[in-house]
């Protein structure tokens, strides 16, 4: 073999070996502090504070974000919905009544983590009869919502998180009730003159997510694999051509 064919042969072999090799990826690892209990009343910004152990899992430099979460680092925040409304229906069918809970947490350095915006199933939560209005009802039920990741990306927001007490000092909990079917005139009054607030309230937990250290080898993708295919094929051509010219 020619030195230039057995350094293209080699060079393709390198290029193949390289395509098919298995991309190193970092491990996230949780650690999860808590519970504290919480408790929001109306839409109105509830100031009390509520304070959480620091990240102490690993240097505060691999420390990569923090969300609300449950018991668990996946678990979903789990709050409880109570009020007194007054429910009318002035016309139409008869109404259904469901709320939605958006609930809201600020730390003390400004940062803030929004749930999503789930449905909470009121019961009771129908009104019948035509033209009936002013039906006081104890309206109640659960919110479950997860709550995306905050990046912590600089050393300010890591040591923030990873040293005294990282404190949520405002919750609030913003509502939409709605009514079905659409149409005809129906009404929710969440404070019908009695002086008490819709109340949202339950049990949090903030859970850390850091790099631990470690790496984990991914399964070469399709296109290295395609890639590799595509020298091995044109390699056998070429150990032909070769072969042939030396014949």
């Amino acid at each position: 073999m020619k030195l230039r064919h057995f350094l293209l042969v080699g060079g393709i072999a390198a290029f193949a070996a390289i395509a098919t090799a298995p991309a190193a990826q970092a491990v996230l690892a949780f650690q999860t502090v808590g519970p504290v209990a919480f408790s929001t009343s109306g839409t109105a910004v509830n100031s009390s504070n509520l304070v959480f152990a620091p990240f102490n899992a690993a240097p505060a430099a691999s420390l990569t974000g923090i969300r609300i979460s449950g018991a668990n680092p996946n678990d979903m925040l789990l709050g409880s919905f109570s009020e007194n409304a007054s429910l009318a229906k002035l016309s139409g069918a008869s109404r259904t009544f469901t709320a939605t809970g958006t609930p809201t947490f600020t730390f003390s350095n400004g940062s803030n983590l929004t749930g999503t915006a789930s449905s909470i199933t009121l019961t009771p939560n129908t009104v019948t009869g035509a033209g009936t209005q002013g039906v006081i009802s104890t309206l109640s039920g659960n919110y479950l919502g997860s709550f995306s990741s905050l990046t912590t990306n600089t050393p300010t927001l890591r040591n923030y998180f990873s040293t005294g007490t990282p404190t949520i000092n405002n919750s609030v909990t913003a509502y939409a009730i709605v009514s079905t079917p659409v149409g005809g005139v129906s009404s929710v009054d969440l404070d019908p003159g009695d002086g008490v607030s819709a109340v949202f309230s339950g049990i949090v937990y903030v859970t850390y997510e850091y790099d631990d250290g470690t790496v984990a080898a991914s399964v070469p993708t399709p296109l290295p694999l395609l890639g590799a295919g595509a020298a091995f094929g044109f390699t056998r051509k070429l150990r032909r051509r070769i072969q042939s010219s030396a014949s």
